[in-house]
């Protein structure tokens, strides 16, 4: 892809293309059954997968991992962001992640939508690389391989902000793991105090054996 003006997403889906979106989607063999799409693609993991299947070298899938937190939601959709839609000539912004995020309506189908219109283009342009001999292969892979971290090629102002975000967002998600840990260490603890607390009761005692209280019972009827 020439690099320019990134496209931006498309404002809205139209009826007769939201229906073609569907079916295509439909037609790949992702890890998860599509009931809610918004639901299902909320954590940008299926959309990793889509893009694995259509474009293998751009994007690598155990750097994204299934979330139900909406910080390593953001996380994985910022990470397929900077890796891959930037590549593709496209970049969704903050409020297009939030979206879809949160399943909001229409929120996934806008991204998906525009992602379908620019691998046709860049599946065509790699294409016509390929033709004209320009790019080498090693130098291609190179090009698009995941692994090669964009936040490395240059210093602008836009590179510095998306590795500071991303660093915030592993922040969040560490200091969710701390929390949760430090809750499940008072649980433990209080566990362990309320068993140094309660009585334990001696099995083989005669006093709390079957026999012990039948014997009781016959003391008190003899004195009676």
């Amino acid at each position: 892809m020439s690099k320019g003006e990134p496209t931006k997403v498309v404002a809205r889906v139209k009826e007769e293309e939201l229906n073609d979106l569907y079916d295509w989607v439909s037609s790949f063999n992702l890890s998860r059954k599509i009931k809610n799409i918004h639901r299902e693609f909320s954590d940008g993991v299926l959309m990793a997968e889509l893009v694995n299947i259509c474009l293998p070298k751009l994007v690598e899938l155990h750097n994204y991992s299934k979330a139900n937190s909406i910080s390593q939601k953001r996380y994985n959709w910022n990470t397929l962001n900077e890796r891959v839609f930037r590549r593709m000539g496209f970049r969704i912004d903050k409020r297009h992640v939030e979206e879809i995020v949160n399943c909001k309506y229409m929120g996934v189908e806008k991204v998906l939508n525009t992602f379908k219109n620019q691998l046709h283009k860049f599946q065509s342009s790699e294409m016509e690389v390929d033709a004209s001999g320009s790019l080498g292969g090693d130098d291609q892979t190179r090009s698009f391989n995941e692994e090669e971290s964009p936040l490395a090629e240059g210093t602008g102002d836009q590179s510095s902000q998306s590795a500071e975000f991303l660093n915030d967002e592993i922040v969040k998600i560490l200091r969710d793991k701390i929390f949760n840990l430090e809750k499940l260490l008072k649980i433990k603890v209080s566990q362990k105090q309320y068993s140094a607390t309660t009585p334990v009761v001696a099995v083989g005692e005669p006093s709390h054996t079957v026999e012990g209280i039948r014997s009781k019972n016959l003391s008190l009827n003899a004195k009676v």
